[in-house]
């Protein structure tokens, strides 16, 4: 079934037994301060196992919101309100099938922009990538640089992501990134550290990718 075929490209076991069992708002709620990088290494890497390796493993190890977000209700009329959520939806559902294709071709390592216990403190809201086991998103992977790249977040889950000057470069969508300029990113991005391949996604999409695609 298409369902488990899904669910069983999803890394770690938890977020998939999580992704799986979990009702959508649930789910969702566990990742409502970030957006999700998923990660697929290429063949013949140890990017997955160095993901796996780097994961925390205890409370003091454990990935940290970058901001607690504050959330507050505006005011909008009927029709907008139905407007916003209209378009909303489709986006989500545009978003959901680009997630889904991505797991169809290989195994994804599923990791939070949040700062890792443990990793370099550059900026309390940057979230490093590098080869190097001191970043906060560890890509073991020879095309990758020590220090590679770094998300930021600005407002709420508005995120950009910035070359730290690596050897091989970054890409969003095809395009290579200037170095040491952020670009920002939209949620269904394809992001290319070097050879190294990921999609960024919300919960929501990842949760709809599992549940809702036709069998």
């Amino acid at each position: 079934m298409l369902f488990d075929h899904l669910a069983q490209a999803i890394l770690p076991a938890e977020v998939s037994r999580a992704v799986v069992t979990r009702a959508r708002t649930a789910f969702a709620a566990d990742y409502q301060d970030t957006l999700l990088l998923l990660v697929r290494s290429p063949v013949g890497s140890d990017v997955l196992g160095g993901l796996e390796s780097s994961a925390p493993r205890t409370p003091q190890q454990a990935f940290m919101p970058l901001r607690h977000l504050d959330y507050e209700t505006g005011t909008n009329d009927a029709d907008t309100l139905r407007t916003l959520m209209q378009a909303a939806a489709r986006a989500g559902q545009i978003h959901a099938k680009t997630v889904a294709s991505a797991l169809s071709q290989g195994d994804h390592f599923v990791v939070p922009l949040r700062k890792r216990a443990g990793a370099d403190q550059i900026s309390a809201d940057r979230v490093s990538v590098g080869r190097a086991a001191n970043k906060d998103i560890v890509l073991r992977d020879a095309s990758v640089s020590k220090f590679h790249a770094w998300f930021e977040l600005h407002d709420d889950l508005d995120f950009s992501l910035t070359d730290a000057g690596s050897r091989n470069h970054t890409y969003v969508n095809g395009e290579a990134l200037v170095p040491k300029k952020a670009s920002p990113l939209v949620a269904g991005d394809l992001i290319r550290f070097g050879s190294v391949t990921a999609i960024l996604c919300d919960a929501e999409a990842l949760w709809s990718a599992i549940h809702e695609s036709p069998e």
